[in-house]
């Protein structure tokens, strides 16, 4: 049935799905004025404005596209806090945050649009299949507007609209978007680019805090579907009295890592750190044991000893890249349709089925 086209990336429910369809079906006859191509392609536009891991994994465009238009001017839409991870990046000539659109911590479109306009983009770029993206490409006068279609519609009002496939990893998702500019898919490995100076900065925060060899951890997931709970992290600690554990969270988080810090003197723990930085961090540890998210996207680029802890996520989109090990018990036939459901109640079955004895398995197998 063609509305299950819409249902793809994030498994929306009916009636977002007609609406998708709908929207699409109405706007036909916009696309025969959506054809425009730029003569030459100047400055390309990317809209990253969500979350840490969706900006690591889309690394690799920026590397494929300054490859093939070593010229044109990059430049990335994004947040204030995961423009870090692209500072300093050799493909990325500019960054835009959206922050500094926010009025009363809601964005004013009005106020970004007619920024982009401005700026007069030759190409536009929407990883996500956002609709809002969408129209802050199209109302900007971007001349090629390229994204996924059947997320949230919008396919009339992009020149370029492209399947997103679930089977792939979202690393090949995100380059399939650039076969519109000439660009066929190849498999960039995401990176950060530090300092010296950062990771000087890095290795004296480990000196100090005498932690020679040490695992890093990462306990706190941004949604309870993906939380592996502090009692088997305790529990998974107190297996490895002489292994020191250095547990990573934002200041919120202060109140339940504390509670296993006090409790066990092996354990340490560091807040707000910077991400450039904490992928550095990651790299120096002797393993990792990460929960679902965006800082254990930002650990497997850096070190193939991380074990990812994974949930009710499709593991073949969102899984390490390197010999990282992932353990989930989601089957596989369940991969990818109850994902609108286990987010909306916030289940976390999945998680609970993972025991702390076959973490603690795989942890010494790293430590060897």
């Amino acid at each position: 049935m063609i509305l299950n086209k819409y249902r793809i990336r994030f498994e929306k429910s009916l009636i977002q799905r007609i609406n998708a369809f709908l929207l699409d079906t109405l706007g036909l006859p916009f696309v025969f004025f959506n054809q425009s191509r730029p003569k030459e392609i100047k400055k390309i536009l990317i809209i990253r404005k969500d979350e840490i891991g969706d900006i690591v994994l889309s690394i690799p465009i920026y590397e494929a596209i300054k490859t093939k238009y070593p010229g044109a001017e990059i430049v990335v839409l994004c947040s204030r806090l995961t423009s870090e991870i692209l500072k300093n990046n050799p493909y990325v000539d500019r960054i835009i945050k959206i922050d500094d659109f926010l009025d009363n911590e809601k964005l004013n479109l009005y106020t970004l649009i007619k920024c982009i306009k401005k700026e007069e983009f030759d190409i536009g770029i929407d990883p996500k299949g956002s609709i809002v993206n969408i129209l802050i490409m199209y109302f900007a006068g971007i001349k090629q507007r390229i994204s996924y279609y059947n997320v949230s519609g919008g396919k009339f009002l992009l020149t370029d609209h492209v399947f997103y496939e679930r089977q792939i990893h979202e690393i090949e998702a995100n380059l399939e978007l650039l076969k519109p500019i000439g660009i066929n898919r190849k498999v960039f490995f995401p990176k950060i680019y530090l300092t010296n100076e950062e990771e000087k900065h890095v290795r004296g925060l480990v000196k100090k805090a005498r932690l020679k060899k040490f695992v890093l951890v990462y306990s706190i997931p941004s949604k309870r579907c993906k939380e592996w709970s502090l009692a088997n992290f305790n529990k998974l600690v107190k297996l490895f009295p002489k292994i020191n554990f250095l547990f990573t969270g934002i200041e919120k988080d202060r109140t339940q890592i504390e509670k296993i810090i006090q409790e066990n003197k092996n354990c340490a723990s560091l807040y707000d750190y910077n991400l450039r930085k904490l992928s550095y961090l990651a790299s120096l540890a002797e393993a990792i044991v990460a929960v679902d998210g965006g800082p254990m996207h930002l650990s497997w680029i850096a070190n193939k000893k991380t074990i990812s802890l994974f949930g009710q996520n499709d593991i073949e989109l969102w899984r390490p890249l390197n010999k990282g090990r992932v353990i989930s018990h989601l089957p596989e036939s369940e991969q990818g349709l109850n994902r609108r459901k286990l987010y909306l109640n916030e289940e976390n079955k999945y998680m609970n089925m993972i025991n702390v004895e076959e973490v603690a398995k795989v942890l010494r197998g790293k430590l060897k």
